[in-house]
């Protein structure tokens, strides 16, 4: 299956696959719990999540902290260059 791609208007009319009721109940220890147990997301250490930098959410796209259009991501000095 190849790439799909949404408009904005496109992607708020479908419906996510999360059940955000039984999310909203989950005590913090049943998250943590989950998070261990999924093997293609494995949990970041503190040291990977302080390379993280904030971004902001734009209409018309997503800037990082260096106006990169990379979401979420770690900038490492590694991934920098």
């Amino acid at each position: 299956m190849g790439t799909v791609k949404y408009s904005v208007e496109e992607a708020k009319k479908l419906k996510g696959g999360s059940d955000l009721e039984r999310l909203k109940n989950m005590t913090e220890e049943e998250i943590e719990k989950a998070a261990q147990e999924d093997e293609n997301n494995p949990l970041l250490t503190n040291e990977e999540l302080k390379e993280f930098k904030p971004t902001v959410h734009k209409a018309d796209g997503v800037y990082g902290h260096d106006k990169s259009k990379s979401y979420g991501q770690a900038a490492s000095k590694k991934s920098q260059g």
